[in-house]
């Protein structure tokens, strides 16, 4: 929402009789020439979460804590190339195999870009290519697939930031790595 200032003024204004009988009001600088106060309010929004999740499958025995490790790294939505400061972020996966690699956002990533026409919301897309990291493991194959995760954020004007995780999956569902011991 917005946050108004909250600076007050105190404004003088000097009345003096006119020719033809009127009043003639006029405002009293304030020894620096200004004449007119400035308030400034600043929109603010709340931050917005994101989790991409995955699933580590492995056949011939029991999945261990920590044992595989992911990686994420954000890249250009169109040649899904790594963004040039891009650095890459790990995790590993936990007993049951799943995985998450939470995200933060703030109203910062929206620098000066407008609100739609209605000015109703504004909306950016983030890009995230997300893999696997080959272990050591002789007796273990790998997945070599790689996916294109995509964050959607919406600033809905009114001081609420939202953000939805969505996968290049035909079914939409999270990543499954599968792994053979």
């Amino acid at each position: 929402g917005i946050a108004y200032d909250a600076n007050s003024y105190v404004v003088t204004v000097k009345v003096t009789k006119g020719t033809q009988g009127f009043l003639v009001a006029e405002q009293a600088t304030d020894g620096d020439g200004a004449t007119l106060p400035v308030f400034r309010n600043e929109y603010q929004t709340s931050d917005a979460t994101a989790t991409i999740q995955g699933v580590k499958l492995l056949e011939g025995r029991d999945i261990k804590d920590g044992e595989f490790t992911f990686n994420l790294i954000e890249v250009d939505g169109e040649t899904h190339e790594p963004l040039e400061d891009a650095k890459i972020v790990s995790v590993t996966n936990k007993k049951d195999g799943s995985f998450e690699f939470p995200l933060s956002y703030t109203q910062d990533v929206f620098g000066n870009q407008p609100f739609d026409d209605d000015g109703a919301k504004r909306t950016k897309q983030f890009f995230y290519r997300l893999w696997e990291e080959a272990g050591a493991e002789k007796s273990m194959t790998y997945d070599d697939a790689t996916y294109l995760v995509t964050v959607t954020l919406v600033d809905n004007g009114a001081g609420a930031l939202t953000a939805e995780v969505s996968y290049d999956l035909a079914n939409g569902e999270r990543p499954v790595f599968k792994n053979a011991y």
